[in-house]
């Protein structure tokens, strides 16, 4: 894929955050870091990850068919579920991220980082995919950076 969303997302939550000057250009420093002590890597494991394994990013291969430029890199891990019927205790995960080349292009665009999902130990985990868009921009004089996360389920089966 080129890293655009492959679902129409509904946004689910908006939200102010302090910015200050050059938020936006950290932000993306900070998501485009490969060591286990990334941002990423931080959330899963927060989150209660194990056995996580994650590859370098990688720009998009360019070819006649490619729209998007960015980078991507992919997660694998196992987490915990919540207790349901019929669910397991834990599920194998895969998730794949791209994240817009906003610092190498020098303007002031926004943060882009799109992801998606699968779980493969879950009823029906080869019916569907999760996409999720986090896109972040900077405030028009307030200091602030504006989220916006976008979120959908696509039926794959």
């Amino acid at each position: 894929g080129d890293g655009r969303p492959t679902c129409s997302l509904s946004s689910v939550l908006r939200v102010s955050l302090p910015g200050g000057p050059d938020a936006l250009l950290r932000l993306h420093r900070e998501l485009r870091r490969d060591d286990g002590d990334c941002l990423l890597a931080r959330f899963w494991t927060a989150k209660g990850a194990w056995e996580l394994a994650a590859s370098p990013w990688e720009p998009i291969p360019q070819g006649p068919t490619t729209q998007a430029e960015g980078l991507v890199r992919r997660f694998h891990f196992r987490l915990p579920v919540k207790p349901q019927p019929l669910a397991p205790k834990d599920t194998r995960m895969t998730v794949v991220y791209h994240l817009n080349l906003r610092e190498a292009q020098g303007r002031s665009e926004p943060v882009v980082l799109t992801s998606f999902s699968m779980s493969f130990d879950v009823p029906y985990s080869s019916s569907f995919m999760v996409e999720t868009q986090h896109i972040l921009v900077e405030s028009e004089g307030k200091g602030e950076t504006e989220m916006d996360n976008l979120f959908a389920v696509k039926w794959i089966g």
